[in-house]
């Protein structure tokens, strides 16, 4: 995989944390960075797959159906709540 080079302005309490973190993690800033837009990425994947298939799951469905839908919404909000962007 390639890798850009890429600059980004940060405010200044944002980097401290960033500084912070990567040294507790003992990894590069750029890696912590890296790392952190993947996750951002890949939760915003799930919670546009959620969505999709509340509104195709919303129409016609049975009380199992909404019971299982309440479930998932439940869940999802919890990892929300858990890992606020």
């Amino acid at each position: 995989m390639s890798t850009i080079k890429t600059v980004i302005p940060l405010d200044e309490t944002l980097y401290e944390q960033a500084e912070r973190t990567a040294r507790e993690l003992r990894v590069s800033r750029s890696r912590l960075y890296a790392e952190a837009i993947r996750e951002y990425l890949e939760r915003r994947r799930n919670c546009r797959l959620f969505e999709k298939l509340n509104r195709v799951s919303s129409d016609g469905v049975d009380r199992e159906e909404r019971r299982v839908l309440r479930g998932i919404r439940r869940v999802r909000r919890r990892h929300e709540e858990a890992e606020p962007w």
